[in-house]
């Protein structure tokens, strides 16, 4: 092994020596390259190695690309690399990019990178448009207006095209435009014109045909075509009275005007109709969900506003069929219409749930009755309900309103919350006899705005309309009750011989 590392040794130190000869041989004397060393320097020779040659297409005037890096070889220390490729980008064909490499004790070498930039993309080209116009003689020479064209490199392409110099004979031709960029790419469109026969006489004006199409806003956009000029003298000067806006919905007639080089001129009418039969567009509300409000009437719900709209009619007529009266119980579905001004209709669905409230048990309205809700009616101010409800036998009370117990108790109230049930025009009667609202001769008991208590009062009634009564007592077992038979009819034979006046009693009733 030490004679196999001897030998590697001895060959690198012999290409060493012959690669340092053949340095010096090659230098003149008393001058150094870039890559000299002092005196006991290594004999490694620094070296750059640029980045591989790019070649790209060109998206603009000037390119942004990455050069790539660039390495080394030989020298001391770290190395710096630097290169002066353009900063804003390469213009179109070769740029010669120097790349530099400095290592630690300053040595530096270079070398070249080529970077080109090739154009191969056509241009664009739009042509004219195709026109027609009469003849005015053997060729007639025609303005075929002006080409548009753009090129990713080159701002000012060549156009050109290869209409005829000495004018148009009748019948179409077809127009050659051509588009060609500094890199010689080239693009193509074409314009056709078509030259009618002279019709002799005078000057007459043919308007482009009449147009139907359907409306895309409040005011629609129109391509009307274009009148054609026969007779008279050229040059002719065409105009027309269209809408700069655009087109209603509706018909409208536009006047075309031709004036000729002799100032002869003539009218023709165009009719364009736009119509509209595309339905406008709504989303109802959003559903709502609402507790049942007091009383025996429906409840009022705020439905909310539908979000709607229209291509021609920016003011279309939106509508509802919720019940006038309320909501009742339940699930009820609100269908909400829009209409624009031409008929068209859309529809969409809102639904409604009222929540049933469960009722309080009238056992326990009837304290509140006696001592807060009949004082309030006993001093109603004004007092207008004199003598209107009348049981059988009644028993006259402050207010006139007669209860068939004075003071009342909890019978009167059983009366008071019978009538407070019987629906008036959504309302309790009670409440319409209170405001006047759905019943005649109305300003009875505290009523609005003439009492401050009438709110306490109109929740009261309206609690009272749907209490619900206590259940029926059950009957004591079957034991207990033969046991109070017995007793009753041992009682009965005693006093058979005792003859009683009758304690039959009348059942109140309520009428206006």
């Amino acid at each position: 092994m030490d004679i196999v590392r001897f030998i590697h040794w001895l060959r690198l130190a012999i290409l060493s020596f012959v690669t340092v000869a053949a340095l010096a041989a090659c230098a003149p004397d008393g001058n150094s390259s870039s890559n000299d060393r002092d005196e006991g320097a290594p004999s490694d020779v620094l070296t750059i190695i640029p980045p591989a040659d790019r070649h790209s297409e060109a998206t603009g005037a000037l390119n942004v690309v990455a050069p790539g890096q660039a390495s080394a070889t030989g020298g001391v220390g770290a190395y710096t690399f630097s290169h002066d490729a353009p900063v804003n980008g390469f213009p179109l064909g070769a740029t010669i990019v120097t790349w530099t490499v400095v290592d630690g004790t300053g040595a530096q070498s270079s070398a070249l990178q080529t970077v080109t930039m090739s154009d191969t993309t056509a241009p664009d080209i739009t042509a004219p448009p195709s026109m027609q116009m009469a003849s005015t003689a053997a060729t007639t020479m025609v303005n075929l207006g002006t080409a548009t064209t753009s090129d990713l490199v080159d701002p000012n392409p060549v156009v050109s095209n290869d209409g005829p110099a000495t004018g148009f004979p009748q019948g179409t031709t077809r127009v050659v435009w051509t588009a060609t960029d500094a890199s010689g790419n080239v693009a193509f469109a074409t314009q056709m014109v078509t030259v009618l026969p002279m019709i002799p006489g005078g000057l007459s004006l043919t308007p482009p045909a009449a147009i139907t199409m359907e409306a895309t806003a409040p005011l629609t956009a129109v391509s009307l075509g274009m009148a054609i000029a026969n007779g008279g003298t050229a040059p002719f000067s065409i105009t027309n009275d269209a809408p700069m806006g655009g087109f209603p919905v509706g018909t409208t007639t536009v006047t075309w005007t031709v004036v000729d080089a002799a100032m002869a001129s003539t009218n023709a009418t165009q009719a364009i109709t736009v119509a509209d039969t595309t339905a406008p567009m709504i989303t109802a509300p959003a559903n709502v969900a609402a507790n049942q409000g007091p009383g025996p009437g429906n409840t009022s719900v705020n439905l909310g506003a539908p979000v709607f709209s229209d291509l021609a009619d920016p003011n279309p007529v939106v509508s509802n069929d919720a019940p006038v009266n309320g909501f009742p119980v339940g699930v009820t579905s609100v269908i909400w219409t829009v209409i624009d001004a031409s008929a068209n209709s859309a529809t969409d669905t809102q639904l409604v749930t009222i929540n049933a409230v469960a009722a309080e048990m009238c056992s326990s309205m009837a304290a509140e009755f006696v001592n807060t809700i009949y004082p309030l009616m006993a001093t109603a101010s004004p007092q207008i309900c004199s003598g209107c409800h009348v049981g059988s036998t009644p028993l006259p009370t402050t207010n006139n309103w007669e209860f068939p117990n004075n003071p009342p108790d909890a019978t009167d109230f059983d009366l008071f919350r019978t009538i407070a049930a019987i629906d008036s025009a959504g309302q309790s009667l009670i409440l319409a006899k209170a405001t006047g609202i759905g019943h005649a001769g109305g300003d009875r008991f505290p009523n609005r705005p003439n009492d401050p208590d009438y709110d306490l009062f109109a929740d009261f009634v309206n609690r009272a309309a749907v209490c619900q009564p206590d259940p029926p007592v059950k009957s004591p077992p079957r034991l207990v009750l033969e046991s109070r038979r017995r007793m009753r009819s041992t009682r009965s034979m005693r006093q058979s011989t005792i003859k009683r006046p009758s304690m039959r009693r009348s059942i109140p009733s309520w009428t206006d």
